[in-house]
């Protein structure tokens, strides 16, 4: 995360670009969550192709059902301090439940937030 902090990104495009590139799975939404931007490897993590995931879905169509008012207080504290990690379930486009570790940082441009995502394998 601070590798990207450190590139001065001055536009939501190069924002963009800059994430399409990434190899770990990366979401930027807007200032309620909506998606803007993705790359490849979160359409792998989800299921979703990046045309379904932005701008038509947000932070809580990803979160399970009963994690949706937690999600509400991670968002508004997430916004608050200006970043947030931990892990949490997420259902994919085929109602999979899968557990990411997430790192994420609010405001990397003015309304635009940015997570990083990785699966949390459990031993078999």
């Amino acid at each position: 995360m601070a590798r990207l902090e450190r590139q001065h990104l001055t536009s939501a495009a190069a924002l963009s670009r800059y994430v399409r590139d990434l190899r770990v799975a990366a979401m930027v939404s807007n200032k309620v969550g909506t998606y803007v931007a993705t790359n490849a490897p979160a359409s792998r993590l989800t299921g979703y192709s990046a045309d379904e995931l932005c701008n038509k879905m947000s932070v809580w169509d990803l979160t399970l059902p009963t994690n949706e008012r937690e999600t509400d207080v991670l968002w508004r504290n997430f916004v608050h301090v200006g970043k947030q990690r931990g892990i949490v379930k997420l259902k994919t486009k085929k109602g999979l439940v899968v557990s990411v570790r997430y790192v994420a940082k609010s405001n990397l441009l003015k309304g635009l937030h940015i997570s990083l995502l990785q699966r949390v394998r459990t031993p078999s």
